[in-house]
């Protein structure tokens, strides 16, 4: 990160033409709740994002979510990175990853599987080309959940991919909140990303990357009772909740 003024958002404010803005969804731009399908983002952030997005290059969110979970909630002038960059949806139009589409059917597979043996207490979240298990109303069952997963996975050729009192399992592709900050982020001299996760870190050695070609770049940490350590070492700006990141990104206006 090239500091500015012990600001790192100040490159982008003074030269939005040129900067980007990119964030997560849950637990950043939307409270974590227990039912996945009823999250929403924090009043009023999806007028902010479309303001943003009418005067820096890009403003984006990325996500484990689909694109047509995120595109119900927020403006079209958004461009969304579902599943880790395996769905990208740009003005309404939305391109799925070829390699990925060919194990829809597989993945498919996994959601049976997974709810014929998931215990009392798992929300079993399908996807299309991913499939989450959630059990957040009882952290208890982590193992076993864990244990479980990591059964279809070997089955199936599937990743595992931990989360928030979650698991998710994915097409073995190489594709993170990072590769998807490297592919949309290089045209780009100030970079800020917003995340809450250990699958933001990710997106953070990005900008460490970005940073050594002369990328300003800023890491923002969203603090909870969850947030991992890790994540909030790596920052260099910390905010509260995700009224905070709606907060931080009105100063970007």
């Amino acid at each position: 990160m090239a500091p500015d003024a012990g600001d790192p958002l100040a490159p982008l404010r003074r030269d939005p033409a040129t900067a980007g803005i990119f964030s997560d969804f849950d637990g950043t731009l939307s409270p974590i709740v227990e039912d996945p399908e009823l999250a929403e983002p924090v009043a009023g952030v999806p007028r902010l994002l479309a303001e943003l997005a009418r005067r820096y290059a890009v403003v984006a969110v990325v996500s484990g979510r689909p694109v047509a979970f995120l595109a119900a909630r927020l403006p079209a002038s958004v461009l969304l990175a579902g599943l880790y960059g395996l769905e990208v949806q740009r003005h309404g139009e939305r391109q799925i990853d070829p390699e990925a589409e060919r194990w829809r059917a597989v993945v498919s597979a996994a959601v049976t599987r997974l709810r014929a043996v998931t215990p009392s207490g798992v929300l079993v979240e399908p996807k299309g080309l991913s499939v989450t298990c959630h059990y957040r109303t009882n952290p208890s069952l982590e193992p076993q959940v864990m244990a479980l997963a990591q059964e279809v996975a070997a089955a199936t050729g599937l990743i595992v991919h931990r989360g928030r009192k979650s698991v998710e399992l994915l097409p073995p592709i190489r594709a993170d909140k990072g590769t998807v900050i490297q592919k949309l982020a290089a045209p780009l001299r100030s970079v800020c990303y917003l995340g809450d996760d250990l699958g933001d870190l990710a997106a953070f050695r990005a900008l460490d990357q970005l940073a050594t070609r002369g990328t300003s770049t800023a890491r923002i940490a969203v603090r909870s009772d969850e947030a991992p350590a890790e994540l909030l070492q790596a920052a260099d700006v910390i905010i509260d909740a995700p009224e905070g990141a709606a907060g931080l990104l009105r100063t970007l206006l």
